[in-house]
């Protein structure tokens, strides 16, 4: 059986987006393939869960330049017909790409190893409006460069990313490859009884409505475009209630400024929730709200998670959003937190659009971005 490593300090985080993509990527690709997991020192090196294709290897204390060695030795010691690097700006220091990324796929080059990069962030900026990045910018798109030289495939979440790439390394072009995200759980289809349950355990009224708000309390997730709505909806009359769930969402309450204060009744903040709770509170939910200051897009796993439930979604348009793959028939885009507020109270009073976009939501994330359909792409990637 082909073998494949996948290199990131992010797996076993319990919290972060990243982990859980890698979580269930992993858990999809070992159906057909080995595959070994390098990640962060702690606990047992070793652990071997999901199913006998999949192991852990929990050895690396710093990602950076004093610890290639330890993950160059690691990758001699296995027969692996591919390396991905799963890259985030954490993994080799801060802002952006890093030189010691550089020796590592330098050596592997030596080695004649497979290389398949995915980067879930990059930076690009080059702007005279910024003058005082202007150093770091050139250095960032040299080792970018490097990066790209060394690789068989770079492997980006968003088309503007992907053809912002080729354009700047045209030589290299088809190197760059567009592979949009998925959600990080899988869907939970509960009963009426049990959706019943749920509501009665949130104290729930019978009538409610329910706006989803998920993710952490990051600025590029516009909250307050989400408590303004629900301050709209109450105003006009909808019996309504805010549950916000994820990494920090118990500290929304306490970010209500003081014309806000009359929300606390109607806003449930559940904090962090594990995977299959999660995907049990999408059954209850009516609207889901996910504005983002850069617009919907093909790397956010928490827009994809309202996707792939079949939520009524309504979000936000800007630069990062790909309107060859989101339209309005799917979900409701605003350009404004005007029309972002007016679209969300829309859809409480439009049983009928709401039916109508939650199917097409559910049609969207298969034809896009399911799960099946991605691991594809990696295994294309690797050649595997």
């Amino acid at each position: 059986m082909k073998k494949l490593l996948i290199i990131s300090p992010e797996y076993t985080n319990p919290c972060g987006g990243v982990a859980g993509y890698l979580r269930r990527l992993a858990g999809e690709l070992s159906k057909d393939i080995e595959v070994d997991i390098l990640t962060t020192a702690g606990g047992k090196e070793t652990v071997m869960f999901g199913n006998d294709n999949l192991r852990i290897y929990k050895m690396i204390k710093r990602w950076d330049i004093f610890h290639i060695i330890k993950i160059t030795d690691f990758i001699d010691k296995g027969d692996y017909g591919c390396i991905n690097i799963q890259y985030v700006p954490q993994m080799y220091g801060w802002n952006g790409v890093h030189l010691s990324l550089v020796l590592l796929l330098f050596w592997c080059r030596l080695k004649r190893k497979r290389i398949f990069i995915y980067c879930h962030e990059i930076a690009l900026p080059i702007s005279l409006k910024y003058w005082y990045w202007f150093p770091f910018a050139i250095y960032n798109r040299i080792i970018y460069m490097l990066i790209t030289m060394f690789s068989a495939r770079i492997g980006l979440p968003l088309r503007v990313w992907t053809d912002k790439s080729a354009g700047i390394f045209f030589w290299m072009r088809n190197k760059f490859i567009f592979i949009p995200v998925f959600s990080n759980f899988e869907t939970v289809y509960l009963t009426d009884t049990d959706k019943e349950a749920m509501r009665t355990e949130l104290k729930l009224q019978k009538d409610e409505k329910i706006l989803l708000f998920l993710g952490s309390l990051h600025p590029s997730k516009l909250l307050n475009y989400v408590v303004d709505a629900l301050d709209y909806a109450l105003e006009k009359g909808h019996k309504v209630r805010l549950i916000c769930t994820g990494v920090e969402s118990e500290r929304v309450i306490t970010l209500l400024n003081p014309q806000q204060q009359h929300l606390k009744d109607k806003i449930i903040a559940t904090g962090f929730l594990p995977q299959d709770k999660l995907s049990r509170l999408l059954n209850i939910a009516d609207i889901y709200l996910c504005p983002y200051f850069d617009g919907i897009s093909t790397r956010r796993t928490s827009a994809m998670a309202g996707l792939q439930a079949g939520l009524a979604t309504v979000s936000t348009l800007g630069k990062d959003t790909d309107l060859r793959i989101f339209n309005n028939s799917s979900l409701i885009l605003a350009d404004s937190k005007k029309a972002f507020i007016k679209n969300a109270e829309r859809l409480l009073s439009d049983n009928d659009a709401r039916k109508e976009i939650s199917r097409h939501a559910h049609d969207l994330y298969e034809n896009n971005f399911g799960l099946d359909k991605i691991s594809k792409r990696y295994i294309e990637c690797c050649k595997l």
